[in-house]
């Protein structure tokens, strides 16, 4: 008589510590902090600059005397940058789960936050390469202004970034409702600095000042979330 042995299938063995997913998600929240931290700095690196329509003798004159913190500019920025981009990766998982593995907000929010990143990244380069051309008035004068132009577009993205995150945190708690709030004033900010896409009126550029400032300590807020997360 033969005997059958009935055997259970080999179930696969993880080899991920569970302790991973959440190490990641403080180095994520520790990427946050390094944007916040590089990008604030660079509003110091280059002294006081003039205002977006000022005189072109002026902005020449400052870029004459700034002309190396402001490519040094660029580069802390553009580190901050890259931390931001490692920050997201976490922030797109906790996103991504909320709207349970079919993220289409997620995916707006993805996509208008690179456009955002993309449009800031070459205002910056916009106005290192106006510190380049110091010795031409005009030239200088016109890179200035069209770097404005830019980071208003920018603007753009990141509100539209906002909006589509902090509906998530909304609809699925993944984080206090008062960060979410915060995060739709950014973005309403954000959206009133592209009016310097049409005007270059001083007041145009201290909205998005203000709205890049608000939207840090939502930065700020959203790490110590991801610090905070529970273990897998």
């Amino acid at each position: 008589m033969t005997t059958v042995t009935t055997q259970d299938p080999i179930q696969p063995v993880s080899t991920v510590p569970a302790s991973t997913e959440p190490s990641g998600a403080r180095l994520a929240a520790g990427a946050g902090v390094a944007f916040v931290a590089l990008n604030v700095a660079t509003l110091f690196v280059a002294g006081t600059p003039p205002a977006s329509d000022a005189s072109a003798t002026k902005v020449a004159h400052y870029f004459s005397g700034h002309a190396g913190a402001i490519q040094a500019q660029l580069l802390v920025s553009g580190l901050g940058i890259a931390a931001l981009l490692w920050w997201s990766g976490t922030l797109w998982r906790m996103l991504s789960r909320a709207e349970g593995e079919r993220p289409r907000l997620t995916a707006a929010a993805g996509l208008s936050l690179a456009v955002g990143l993309a449009l800031a990244l070459v205002s910056g380069c916009i106005t290192a390469s106006a510190a380049f051309r110091v010795d031409d008035v005009r030239t200088t004068h016109l890179l200035w202004s069209f770097s404005f132009v830019v980071l208003g577009a920018a603007g753009l993205g990141i509100g539209t970034f906002l909006l589509a995150t902090n509906a998530i945190i909304v609809r699925a708690n993944v984080a206090p409702t008062w960060i979410a709030y915060l995060g739709w004033l950014a973005a309403l900010g954000f959206f009133a600095g592209t009016a310097s896409t049409v005007t270059d009126a001083s007041a145009a550029t201290a909205i998005c000042l203000v709205a890049f400032l608000v939207w840090c300590v939502w930065i700020l807020a959203m790490s110590a979330t991801m610090w905070r997360a529970p273990k897998a």
